[in-house]
């Protein structure tokens, strides 16, 4: 397998031009087992679900049901986007 080109992307977030994506079970990184999320006291980062309730909360997000919280904004309607309507840069196809 080639290896990654660290290179590129180094210069690319250097430059502001992309845009690093964790994966969901990142915000578990170093934290500690059984530990609660507090925003008031932020220790570490939130779990997806603690942190659609806190942003339902700040948002008050009418729901009674906790577990809807998380659901909600994956269940509203999207607007798929086609590859061509992004602008891209001239050295787009090069990476």
């Amino acid at each position: 397998m080639a290896e990654p080109p660290y290179g590129i992307i180094c210069n690319r977030l250097k430059g502001g031009r992309v845009i690093p994506f964790l994966g969901a079970g990142a915000s578990f990184l170093e934290r500690p087992l059984g530990a609660k999320w507090e925003a008031s006291e932020p220790l570490f980062l939130p779990s997806g679900l603690e942190l659609a309730n806190f942003l339902a909360d700040e948002a008050e997000f009418p729901s009674t049901d906790p577990g809807d919280r998380g659901v909600w904004p994956r269940s509203r309607p999207t607007t798929p986007i086609s590859p061509a309507a992004v602008p891209c840069g001239s050295d787009c196809a090069k990476s």
